[in-house]
């Protein structure tokens, strides 16, 4: 999945420690490798521009904090200019490799009783952290989705909102026979915000 973005001059990050400068360019996160594995890798591809044209680019390494999403496909990734963080939402696993695989693939996979996921994650690019999401109590819950369409309405400032519709979504099941694959036409409206600590961040369905 690509997202493109781009940096404030100013931190107005979730934690605190040294400046980096901000990152602006095209990142690439998840899908799957040559060998049909689902990869968690977040990549960013720096472009160089000269009288606004681009001319060329690299990618950049990027030394990141906190635990990463587990790896995916058929997620969604967007860029949030007020939090100036990436989020991702849902996707796929690999449910059959899984199946053969142990660790934390493995109890993801045994946990869901479904390939698909309804997790969400920011990855702030500032403090270059990522974050799992938490839902407010009480809140519905993002389904378990994949292949859907997200967009984020925003004044780049102050309001902020994310709007998830259509998709695959998978109701779980004890038994991965039993697991069935509806079209969805669903829409879920979500509004980020800052917890009392500020060092995570919180979702809620409207």
């Amino acid at each position: 999945m690509l997202g493109i973005a781009g940096g404030f001059e100013k931190s107005k990050g979730l934690g605190v420690g040294a400046y980096e400068p901000p990152l602006e360019g095209i990142f690439f996160f998840g899908g799957k490798n040559q060998k049909g594995e689902c990869m968690n890798k977040l990549r960013y591809f720096k472009p160089v521009l000269i009288d606004g044209k681009i001319v060329h680019g690299e990618f950049m390494p990027i030394k990141i904090l906190g635990s990463p999403p587990i790896g995916r496909f058929g997620h969604t990734m967007n860029y949030l200019p007020c939090l100036n963080s990436l989020l991702i939402t849902g996707g796929k696993l690999n449910f059959i490799w899984l199946l053969y695989r142990v660790g934390r693939n493995d109890e993801m996979c045994q946990q869901n009783k479904t390939p698909f996921l309804n997790d969400i994650h920011l990855f702030n690019l500032e403090n270059r952290t990522w974050y799992q999401v938490k839902y407010t109590d009480p809140s519905e819950q993002l389904s378990y989705l994949g292949n859907h369409c997200l967009t984020v309405m925003s004044d780049g400032d102050n309001f902020e909102r994310i709007v998830v519709f259509g998709g695959i979504y998978n109701i779980p099941s004890e038994d991965v026979a039993d697991v069935k694959s509806y079209l969805s036409n669903a829409t879920h409206i979500m509004q980020m915000y800052k917890n009392q600590q500020g060092s995570k961040e919180q979702q809620q369905m409207l």
